[in-house]
């Protein structure tokens, strides 16, 4: 039961918070204006982006780096704009909940934000693939290092450790879970570096791991390893 508890309040905190995607929804269901048209386009185009985090979109945003400068500037500018016109309509128009022109147009433009809301910050996000480069020498004893902190995270934040071992790799979270590892650094934890910290938990830390880890897809913590993940 506790563990089912820590994993429901992992996953309400990744969803509690409300962005630009979900006021916009709130406002427009609010007026009653073309409620399930947005909800469509905004649970395909999750599916779309999870289904993506999961394929290593990443990769390909590496490749062409116009897309995530186009988005970033693009994403800043309309967020702006909006913003500036919504504080410029607080004072100058009439906010009853009405529908003002036509439908078709409504619809068209509404969807057109939501797309917008939702996806400008994703091709915008830095932390598909960052390489960080590898440190330099090792200590002596930098495995016993690593797994002890690696153990002390997970006795700390239990809800760390239900997501090291319940995790789907749907790539929804990698904004948050980069600040169970204390870097407060987005740049620090893609998808991949996320499948590759959940291998090395698997082989040390679960029963599974430790007696067949080629069944659950278990590493050793190496240096061949480190350099996979920076």
């Amino acid at each position: 039961m506790g563990a089912y508890l820590a994993g429901f309040s992992l996953g309400f905190s990744l969803i509690l918070a409300i962005g630009s995607q979900n006021a916009f929804l709130l406002k427009q269901g609010l007026k009653k204006q073309n409620v399930f048209l947005i909800s469509l386009v905004c649970a395909v185009s999750d599916a779309v982006l999870i289904i993506m985090g999961v394929a290593g979109f990443g990769a390909i945003v590496a490749k062409f780096p116009p897309i995530e400068t186009f988005a970033r500037y693009g994403g800043a500018l309309f967020l702006a704009l909006y913003a500036l016109f919504s504080f410029w309509s607080a004072f100058t128009t009439n906010h009853a909940l009405e529908t003002n022109g036509k439908p078709s147009s409504l619809a068209l433009k509404a969807v057109l934000t939501t797309l917008a809301f939702t996806w400008l910050p994703f091709l915008a996000s830095p932390e598909h693939n960052t390489a960080l480069g590898f440190p330099g020498e090792l200590v002596p004893d930098w495995k016993e290092k690593a797994l002890a902190k690696m153990k002390d995270l997970a006795e700390k934040n239990r809800a760390f450790q239900v997501y090291l071992d319940i995790c789907v790799k749907c790539g929804a979270c990698t904004d948050k879970c980069h600040y169970f590892l204390g870097t407060a650094d987005p740049k620090n934890m893609p998808v991949a570096r996320q499948d590759l910290l959940r291998s090395v938990y698997r082989r040390y830390f679960t029963f599974a791991g430790k007696y067949f880890p080629w069944l659950v897809g278990a590493r050793d913590l190496t240096e061949e390893v480190l350099h996979e993940w920076y």
